[in-house]
C-alpha cells in the first residue's frame, strides 16, 4: 500500500514538473518572438479549426442535398406515367394521383428549403474565411521576417492554413455537385409541371362524364392549386439556382498565399 501511494506521488510529481517545463518553455519562445506572433497564431489555429468543422458539415449536408434531388427526379419519372392515367369514372384512381402530385410537391418544397438553408450557412462560412485570409495576410506581412526564427506554432498554423485552403476549394466543388443536381431537378420538375398541364383537359373531360360531378369538382379545383404552387415552386427553384451559380463562381476566387520558411 506504501509502495502504491509513493508511486502515485512520483508520478503526479513527474507530471506536475512536465508541465511546469512546458509552460517555462513556451514563456521563453514567446519572449524569444515578436511581441503578439504567438497569440495571433493561435486565434489563426482556432479560426481555421471552425472553419474546417463547419467545411466538414457542408460536405455532409451536400451530399445528403444531392442524395435527395435524385431521389426526387426519380419520383418525377414515376409521377410522369400517372399524367392522363385516370379513365371515365375512374374518381378513386384520380384522387390517387392527385394526393400523389401533392405529395411530391411537399417534398421538393422541403428540399428546396433545404438547399436554401445550406447556401447561406455556405456563404456565411465563406465570408469568415475570406476575413480569416486577410487576417492570416497581416499576420504574416507583420511576423514572418528574414533572419527571426519563428515559434514552433508557426509551422503548425501553416500546415493548417493549407489544409483549410484545401478545405475551401472542397466546399466549392460540393457546391457544384449541387448546382448540377438541382438544375438536373429542376428539368424534370418543369417536365412534370407540362405533363400536369397538359392532363388537366383531359381531366376537365373526365370531370364533366363522371357520375361523381360535385366531388370530382373539387378534385379538380385541388388540382388547379396545385399547378398553381408549382408555379411559385417553379419561380423558387429558379431563384435557387441564380443563387447556386452565383456562389460557385464566387467561391472560384478563395485563394490565400502561404509563406513557407
Amino acid at each position: 500500500m506504501k509502495f502504491s501511494c509513493f508511486a502515485l506521488f512520483l508520478l503526479g510529481l513527474f507530471a506536475f514538473q512536465s508541465a511546469q517545463a512546458k509552460s517555462v518553455s513556451d514563456a521563453r519562445e514567446e519572449a524569444c518572438s515578436q511581441p503578439g506572433r504567438v497569440e495571433s497564431a493561435k486565434r489563426l489555429l482556432a479560426q481555421n479549426k471552425d472553419f474546417k468543422l463547419k467545411a466538414s458539415q457542408f460536405h455532409l449536408e451536400a451530399n445528403q442535398n444531392v442524395n435527395s434531388a435524385k431521389k426526387l427526379q426519380a419520383q418525377t419519372s414515376k409521377l410522369m406515367g400517372l399524367t392522363g392515367a385516370a379513365k371515365v369514372e375512374a374518381n378513386k384512381e384520380f384522387k390517387g394521383n392527385l394526393q400523389a402530385f401533392k405529395d411530391h410537391a411537399q417534398l421538393y418544397r422541403q428540399h428546396l428549403e433545404q438547399v436554401e438553408k445550406q447556401l447561406g450557412s455556405c456563404k456565411e462560412s465563406e465570408a469568415e474565411y475570406n476575413a480569416h485570409l486577410k487576417e492570416y495576410s497581416l499576420h504574416v506581412e507583420a511576423y514572418h521576417l528574414p533572419n527571426i526564427r519563428p515559434p514552433h506554432i508557426c509551422p503548425t498554423l501553416q500546415v493548417s492554413e493549407r489544409q483549410s485552403a484545401h478545405m475551401a476549394n472542397s466546399m466549392r466543388e460540393d457546391q457544384m455537385r449541387v448546382a448540377r443536381a438541382e438544375a438536373s431537378l429542376a428539368a424534370s420538375e418543369n417536365k412534370l409541371e407540362n405533363a400536369m398541364e397538359a392532363s388537366m383537359g383531359s381531366d376537365a373531360n373526365l370531370i364533366k362524364r363522371s357520375r361523381l360531378a360535385e366531388e370530382e369538382r373539387k378534385l379538380a379545383g385541388e388540382f388547379a392549386a396545385l399547378k398553381t404552387e408549382y408555379g411559385l415552386l417553379k419561380v423558387q427553384q429558379a431563384a435557387l439556382l441564380g443563387n447556386l451559380q452565383s456562389q460557385a463562381n464566387a467561391s472560384k476566387t478563395v485563394s490565400g498565399k502561404i509563406k513557407m520558411k
